[in-house]
């Protein structure tokens, strides 16, 4: 389940506390620039109260939204997903992460058309991630990543 806090001025540790509260498997804080997002910062709650486990750091190039690009209102879909990729290291890195924090599966060849799909694919030289229906269509925004970085390798 997805849980979203606007931050304000909590500080790191009232961010672990409501996690802990939520129960929440994953913190995701999205830190911007000029107002646009720029990175995600990916942390694992650590029981007993030690902290948050900096796990990884996605640096974003860009975020199209979905009102951007379609002229209809994005889904409210809460269903399941999966992952298609297709590319190089960096988008199998990427896939996995996704992966991992999500818990979604990675599609099978000839998935069923109500499963909407995570595609991670590169465009233009640039990682993409992006949200489609059954048949291919855009549902949410488009991610475009510049870099992935692996902060804490241990799978505790």
């Amino acid at each position: 389940m997805l849980v979203k806090v606007n931050r304000g001025k909590a500080t790191l540790l009232d961010l672990y506390d409501i996690s802990i509260s939520k129960r929440a498997k994953w913190l995701i804080i999205v830190y911007e620039k000029k107002g646009n997002p720029s990175m995600l910062k990916i942390f694992k709650p650590d029981i007993p109260k030690s902290g948050l486990d900096e796990k990884y750091r996605i640096l974003l190039r860009g975020v199209t939204l979905y009102r951007e690009k379609a002229r209809s209102k994005p889904s409210t879909y809460n269903g399941e997903y999966c992952i298609s990729f297709g590319g190089d290291e960096d988008v199998y890195a990427l896939t996995g992460i996704v992966s991992e924090v999500t818990g979604y599966r990675f599609c099978k060849a000839n998935v069923d058309s109500n499963v909407r799909r995570i595609r991670i694919s590169v465009v233009n030289d640039v990682k993409t991630v992006s949200f489609h229906d059954g048949r291919g269509n855009l549902v949410g925004p488009i991610i475009r990543v510049r870099r992935i970085e692996v902060v804490s390798d241990d799978n505790s």
